[in-house]
């Protein structure tokens, strides 16, 4: 069972994602952006909590994983042995 639901990327295409299907359980939802205030301010938004993106990677059933193309291989290495 899906009980956590993390987002790796805060902007015009996680912000979409995390608003659409944030639906009723906020504190199951975990934001995670390069910008902390961008995900501080969309947390704000939805109700929900905001995180690392290593912390994201540990504890959530589903991740969306909303970065741009040319920055995914920056954003995965790190978090290679999390998930």
């Amino acid at each position: 069972m899906l009980n956590t639901i993390g987002f790796l990327g805060c902007g015009n295409m996680g912000g979409a994602i995390a608003r659409r299907l944030q639906g009723g359980r906020p504190q199951n939802v975990w934001l995670a952006n390069r910008t902390a205030a961008k995900a501080e301010a969309l947390a704000a938004e939805l109700g929900c909590n905001t995180t690392i993106n290593d912390e994201v990677a540990g504890r959530c059933d589903l991740i969306f994983l909303a970065v741009k193309p040319q920055m995914m291989e920056e954003r995965w290495r790190p978090l290679r042995f999390t998930l």
